[in-house]
């Protein structure tokens, strides 16, 4: 008989990702409502008169800027700031994946996310039709922030087809992107976003381990520090030894901030943490 599989379990690396990105859209909206306002309050009077009052008044040193670029410039940094924390997504989930530590070595320049790809859902070319375009919008993206980053100028994914792809998502359909490289604008920033929370999504979908895995996945970390995991020890547990029900009751809670599986879910998990407690 099949091990069985965990249902409704969240990786800790992917409540991360969700969380990272989440402020990451809160401040490029805020900055770009800020970039929008001022171009237009400097568009009505004269620009450079405007911004020099500016600084003066808040006492900030201004080199010259050219607001045409302003708002490219800020996305593209916003750009950066996404890939940057995707990309740490997926290095922590290959660490925290059951069987990570025994995957194949990457491919000579096989981009990070098609490696991860391949090794859980078993091809590059895996997923249906949504899912393939987010991997794809995840790919262009990249593309424009090595650009922006390296100054590296090779050929980007063809738009009109990513275009197509974004029009027959459903998550993605009513944003204006993507857009070349020179015409970055806000939409792209929540375009590439989504893209990422939904190949995060697909992956940890496609990587649900068995209870027993689950039991192994925290004794790993005990003792251990993760960005957005709780820090524990397991032998703190022991305190409870005489009072079972305290025990698992504080067992479930551990599980439940790790993974975000409920109390029903984590029976059996909690009764192997406990028998290895009380051993």
């Amino acid at each position: 008989m099949a091990a069985a599989r965990v249902a409704k379990f969240t990786y800790p690396s992917y409540r991360n990702l969700e969380t990272m990105l989440g402020r990451i859209d809160a401040i490029a909206a805020f900055s770009e409502l800020s970039v929008r306002e001022l171009i237009a309050k400097a568009t009505d009077l004269e620009p450079s008169e405007y911004l020099r009052s500016l600084a003066t008044r808040h006492h900030i040193n201004l080199t010259h800027v050219d607001l045409r670029l302003l708002s490219l410039r800020t996305t593209q940094l916003h750009l950066v700031s996404v890939h940057q924390v995707f990309m740490e997504f997926l290095v922590r989930f290959k660490r925290e994946h059951p069987s990570g530590s025994s995957w194949e070595p990457r491919e000579s320049d096989e981009p990070m996310v098609q490696y991860v790809w391949r090794q859980v859902l078993g091809s590059k070319t895996a997923g249906g039709e949504e899912e393939k375009s987010e991997v794809a919008l995840v790919e262009y993206y990249r593309f424009a922030r090595n650009r922006f980053v390296h100054a590296d100028e090779h050929k980007q994914p063809g738009l009109d087809k990513l275009k197509a792809m974004v029009k027959r998502h459903d998550a993605l359909k009513k944003l204006d992107g993507p857009n070349a490289y020179r015409d970055l604008k806000f939409d792209d920033i929540i375009i590439f976003a989504r893209s990422c929370l939904g190949v995060g999504n697909t992956i940890c979908q496609n990587s649900m381990p068995t209870e027993q895995q689950v039991v192994s996945m925290i004794r790993d970390l005990d003792g251990k520090t993760e960005i957005g995991t709780p820090g524990f020890r397991l032998k703190g547990y022991r305190k409870f030894k005489n009072n079972s029900k305290r025990l698992r009751q504080a067992l479930e809670n551990l599980v439940h901030s790790l993974y975000g599986l409920e109390a029903a879910q984590s029976t059996k998990i909690v009764e192997q943490l406990a028998c290895g407690l009380l051993a």
